[in-house]
């Protein structure tokens, strides 16, 4: 059965850059249940979408994956369970096929995160199928672990315990026992995503994790905590600095880090991203309860000379920086009192 031509229309905006008429075929082409309640059609076009996952386009990925993702949630996606959308994502995306290169794991983990968020009511079954396609994608792309340890993370939060400690909590615990021997960006920050939840399994490996699931950071936790944060691409920090800050303010220990870790970190650039980690690190500071006279720690002269130069000339700088300055005099004062 060749499909409607108005239905191909529908699907080709799908791959528009324009975010709009994107949404637009998402609306469009789930509004289309009687046709879709075909079974030849609804195959075509659940198969159409999933290839379109592991498109070399980053708008082309995003309309297919939001499209598969809306259509599993209504009557024409109720009889695509895991092994079904799997075959297809197997045919259509061989994980195998090396001249690819990433394109089909990324394709898979679209898939697998659009049918996780979009299917209500999973079963343990489903859930373990989940967790070891994860891991399998990750073996043929390790540059997506930590979009796959932030799988992990938000399937943990949507399970009961007993599913969590048969399904997903095995895969946990195989990378948390490697923070034992690398503090790489993805372990650390599944440490700190899940120390609050499942407090007693993370204290096991994680030494910086209390049993309570507070934070208690030693010197030599703190130079790994350094190159951790130093290998965080720009999208993996935004997850992983706030609760890093986080960890750092309850725990009381923001003195005791800023200097060994987040400064360090911030200096480690050019003079314009040096002023905006600083500013980053104050501001997650704030958000997270830090008090205004713990913040000067973070103006070190180090840090308001880098700073001076990534703005000279701009004299709301020179404002501020005087004011800065004039803290840190007073602060001085007050500690030699």
């Amino acid at each position: 059965m060749r499909p409607p031509s108005e239905l191909l229309d529908v699907i080709s905006k799908l791959a528009e850059l324009d975010p709009v008429i994107r949404k637009g075929a998402v609306i469009q082409l789930a509004n289309q249940q009687k046709e879709l309640a075909d079974d030849e059609l609804n195959t075509y076009v659940f198969e159409r979408l999933i290839s379109g996952c592991a498109s070399a386009r980053a708008a082309v990925r995003l309309g297919h994956t939001t499209a598969f993702g809306t259509l599993l949630q209504t009557d024409a996606g109720k009889l695509w369970d895991f092994d079904k959308v799997f075959a297809v994502a197997d045919k259509k995306m061989d994980l195998d096929e090396k001249t690819v290169g990433t394109g089909h794991a990324i394709g898979h983990f679209l898939v697998l995160v659009a049918y996780a968020q979009a299917k209500k009511g999973l079963n343990e079954a489903e859930i373990e199928k989940m967790v070891e396609h994860s891991k399998k994608i990750r073996e043929v792309a390790p540059s997506l672990a930590f979009s796959q340890i932030s799988f992990l993370i938000n399937l943990s939060g949507k399970v009961k315990e007993s599913v969590f400690s048969k399904s997903v909590g095995p895969a946990v615990e195989m990378y948390l026992e490697l923070i034992n021997s690398s503090y790489t960006p993805e372990n650390v920050y599944l440490a700190l995503s899940l120390r609050k939840s499942h407090p007693n399994l993370v204290a096991k490996y994680a030494k910086f994790v209390k049993k309570d699931g507070s934070c208690s950071f030693s010197d030599e936790q703190y130079v790994k905590l350094l190159a951790a944060l130093k290998r965080c691409e720009f999208s993996t920090l935004q997850a992983f600095l706030p609760l890093l800050m986080k960890a750092a303010v309850e725990s009381n220990d923001f003195e005791k880090m800023y200097p060994k870790v987040l400064e360090p970190w911030a200096l480690s650039s050019n003079e314009t991203k040096v002023f905006d980690r600083i500013l980053t690190i104050v501001k997650l500071f704030f958000e997270n309860g830090g008090d205004t006279k713990t913040v000067i720690v973070v103006f070190t002269k180090e840090v308001l000379n880098r700073m001076e130069n990534a703005t000279r000339g701009k004299g709301q700088f020179r404002l501020m920086s005087k004011k800065v300055k004039h803290r840190i005099f007073m602060r001085n004062l007050q500690k030699k009192g």
